[in-house]
Formats: C-alpha cells, sequence, structure tokens
C-alpha cells in the first residue's frame, strides 16, 4: 500500500512537472506567437503605408501627366495657330511686294525732283543775294547827295530810306522796303507813309528791271505828299 502511494506521488509529480513544462513551453510559443503576430501586424501596417503612399503617388502622377497631355495639347494649337499667321503674312507680302517696289520707285524719283529743285532754289537765292548786293552797290553814290540810304532787312530785303525830302524837318524819313521774290519779281512790302500808283510803278519795275529810275520815282512820290 505504501509502495502504491509512493508511485501515486511520483506519478504526480511527474504529471505536475509535465504540466509545468507543457505550460511554460506553450507560455514561451504564445509570446512567439504574439511576437510573430504583432511582427506581421506592424508590416501589415507598413506595407499599407507604403501601398498608400504608392497609391497616392500614382494619383499625382496620374494628374501631373494629364496636365502635360493638356500643355502639349494646348502647344500645337498655338504653333497651330502660328502657323496660319505665318502663311497669311506670306500671302500679305507677296501682294504687298509689287505695290512696295512701286512705292521705292516713285520715293526714289521725288527724291531726285527734290533735289533737283533744292538745286534751282539755292542757285536762285544765290541769284537774289548777288542782285540785291549788286543794287546796294550801285546806288550807294546817292546816299550823301540825295539823303538816300539802303539797310539789308532779313534775307533778300532792301530798305531804301530816304531824307532830305521835308525843307522843314530835312531828318525826316520817308521809306520803303522792296523784296525780290523766288520767281525774280520786285515786290513793295512797306511804305511809309503810304503813297499812291505804286502797284503800276512795280509793273513798269518789273517789265524793264530799272530799279534806279523807282528809287526816283519813289522819291518823287513822297515829295508830292507834301
Amino acid at each position: 500500500m505504501e509502495q502504491l502511494r509512493k508511485r501515486s506521488q511520483l506519478l504526480h509529480e511527474e504529471v505536475t512537472q509535465g504540466l509545468t513544462r507543457l505550460t511554460s513551453s506553450c507560455a514561451d510559443k504564445s509570446r512567439s506567437v504574439d511576437k510573430l503576430v504583432k511582427e506581421h501586424q506592424n508590416k501589415q501596417r507598413s506595407d499599407e503605408d507604403v501601398l498608400r503612399t504608392l497609391s497616392q503617388q500614382e494619383i499625382q502622377y496620374k494628374q501631373r501627366a494629364n496636365e502635360i497631355r493638356n500643355e502639349e495639347s494646348q502647344e500645337v494649337e498655338l504653333l497651330k495657330s502660328k502657323m496660319e499667321q505665318l502663311d497669311l503674312l506670306k500671302e500679305q507680302a507677296s501682294s504687298v511686294t509689287p505695290e512696295l517696289k512701286g512705292l521705292r520707285e516713285k520715293y526714289e524719283s521725288e527724291k531726285e525732283n527734290l533735289q533737283q529743285f533744292k538745286a534751282v532754289l539755292q542757285e536762285k537765292e544765290k541769284a537774289n543775294s548777288y542782285r540785291v548786293a549788286e543794287l546796294t552797290k550801285g546806288v550807294q553814290f546817292y546816299k550823301e547827295r540825295l539823303g538816300l540810304d539802303f539797310q539789308r532787312v532779313g534775307d533778300n530785303r532792301l530798305r531804301v530810306v530816304f531824307t532830305q525830302i521835308d525843307p522843314d524837318q530835312p531828318n525826316k524819313e520817308f521809306w520803303f522796303s522792296v523784296h525780290v521774290n523766288e520767281n525774280d519779281i520786285y515786290q513793295i512790302e512797306d511804305c511809309v507813309p503810304a503813297v499812291g500808283g505804286v502797284s503800276k510803278m512795280l509793273d513798269e519795275l518789273n517789265t524793264s528791271n530799272n530799279f534806279s529810275s523807282f528809287v526816283q520815282a519813289m522819291r518823287r512820290k513822297f515829295k508830292e505828299r507834301l
């Protein structure tokens, strides 16, 4: 009986030890399993984050691809518009070229005519200047004897001043201004005091070209006003 009790106790201890080992082994395996599960969950969350990031990047890439396609489409349309404008300008240029050529020829012709006109005008101006200078020189001797003075006024203008006309006022001035225009025609611009018959006298001057006689006639006209 005692032997049976010892065997039973020994068996109980073996069972208890086996259960302890089994419990410890199960606990270790449970911890290992929990660790694996946790690692798997972490890896799954990491994979989900990567997948989410990749998904977001994919969406962004698709959006950017659409933007690039739209930009390319706009650039193509703009290029087509520029090509159409260029073709239109080429057509306009081809039609304008003959007209432009005609305008250039007309410009050159007008330019040549203008140069010729300037040359003629310069010759006339020289002739007028020489004529006025000669008139001034030719009648210089009248100044002292008749109280006659000639004054240059501006370009190609001559003022003829008389004194010794009014016995009461010998120094009183009577004068007129004469001008030779671009057509070599004498013109009277001022006359102080005014006298009559000047138009007829100018006609005779432009016909005879005798300026000395015209000056003497004007002196007589001034004396007649006294």
